[in-house]
């Protein structure tokens, strides 16, 4: 495959993965607002997504005050 496979996405491509990104995003929000205690690895596994795009949204929205921070455990693993 070529280093510039993505230059040739057509525009109606490039809308569709845009907007799928953001349905994605919207997903891990709502989850997290309805329950932030729960774990980014439960939340991954139920939404079939990586932990570390789970920790990215959180670690915003805790950033921004929309989600009270919730201390890491002891027993996590930090990769």
């Amino acid at each position: 495959m070529s280093s510039n496979a993505f230059e040739k996405i057509s525009p109606v491509a490039a809308f569709a993965l845009h907007t799928a990104r953001g349905e994605v995003r919207l997903r891990i929000e709502t989850a997290l607002r309805s329950d932030p205690q729960r774990t980014n690895s439960q939340l991954a596994r139920e939404l079939e997504l990586k932990r570390t795009a789970i920790a990215h949204i959180r670690a915003a929205l805790e950033a921004q005050g929309q989600i009270p921070v919730v201390p890491q455990s002891r027993f996590s693993v930090v990769r």
